[in-house]
């Protein structure tokens, strides 16, 4: 079974038209165009809003968003990272 593609799961959840997913998918081909990803387009045009975009993204990649500046982790945990990793 494939999975939903993020465009898809919000034109399912009717937080954009398939015309307006068609547009940028359009955009994104043409040639010179800069490439972006498709939920930053969208925040960036105001298209979705990001709570919208992250129930959307945990849908089609079945992992629960962690917002990383609350998150707490252990130090013995962090030693494991290595450095450049980490700074990435």
């Amino acid at each position: 079974m494939r999975r939903k593609r993020l465009g898809q799961a919000l034109v399912d959840r009717k937080r954009i038209s398939p015309e307006v997913l068609e547009g940028i998918i359009k955009e994104q081909s043409a040639p010179g165009s800069p490439v972006g990803l498709l939920g930053e387009i969208l925040l960036e045009r105001g298209l979705v809003p990001r709570d919208e975009l992250v129930a959307a993204l945990e849908e089609v990649t079945l992992f629960r968003f962690l917002d990383p500046r609350f998150a707490t982790v252990e130090k013995a945990v962090l030693a494991l990272v290595p450095h450049e990793a980490a700074v990435r």
